[in-house]
């Protein structure tokens, strides 16, 4: 999390930069990031803003009025319920993250899920490409208790029925340097698979990519303000 040291430091750059004025309030905060891949994507994106496209359940991003700088941040596995065609509010809302792609989770299609985890990661606002590729191998965990395990040990359901999760950043990196959003600016996030392979589980489930991100949440910082 972000302590006032960090904030004091990222305000300094960003007011530096003349991307602030330097009286902005600053607050601890998260965005999440969902995009959806049942088919075969080589190179999904997520919406920042929350005006672009429709808001997945337990999706938080953001405000156009704001900016956002990432000290932390995840890349997980959604997988949540489909009953239908697509999942509903209920589903979606007890969506399950997990830190990798384990087979005896993710039955079907689960080793191709591995091809975002060996792909990378690039961030572009306005225009300028803040990151290239970054490996997201950076973000896969697996944790030395976890349900997948318990699975294939014994039948009785309760030794592991959750995934280890330990501390509060568990699962995330550092952001370094750190990346800032605008709310009034064009920002593009993307994840490039190493191939293009088939994601879509069976039965009655949906697989999500989903993007963590904990920083500093600029209150009414964006220069659509300005």
């Amino acid at each position: 999390m972000s302590n006032q040291a960090t904030i004091d430091r990222i305000r300094t750059t960003l007011v530096g930069k003349g991307l602030m004025k330097g009286n902005e309030v600053a607050t601890q905060g998260t965005l999440k990031l969902i995009t959806n891949v049942d088919g075969t994507f080589q190179a999904p994106q997520f919406n920042v803003l929350e005006n672009v496209g429709t808001t997945l359940v337990g999706e938080q991003r953001l405000a156009l009025t704001d900016m956002f700088t990432v000290t932390h941040w995840g890349l997980f596995i959604g997988r949540a319920a489909k009953a239908g065609t697509t999942s509903t509010t209920a589903e979606m809302a007890n969506m399950k993250l997990y830190t990798n792609n384990s087979p005896l989770v993710f039955t079907t299609a689960g080793d191709n899920l591995l091809t975002y985890y060996n792909g990378t990661l690039s961030i572009t606002i306005d225009r300028e490409k803040l990151i290239d590729r970054i490996d997201n191998k950076r973000f896969w965990r697996v944790g030395t208790a976890n349900e997948a395990l318990q699975q294939t040990v014994t039948a009785t359901v309760g030794v592991y029925p959750f995934d280890q999760w330990e501390g509060p950043n568990y699962g995330m990196s550092e952001c370094d340097p750190n990346i800032t959003f605008n709310g009034a600016g064009q920002n593009n996030i993307e994840v490039q698979a190493v191939a293009a392979v088939a994601t879509t589980p069976t039965g009655s489930f949906s697989n999500h990519l989903v993007l963590m991100m904990r920083g500093i949440r600029w209150q009414n910082a964006s220069r659509l303000n300005g």
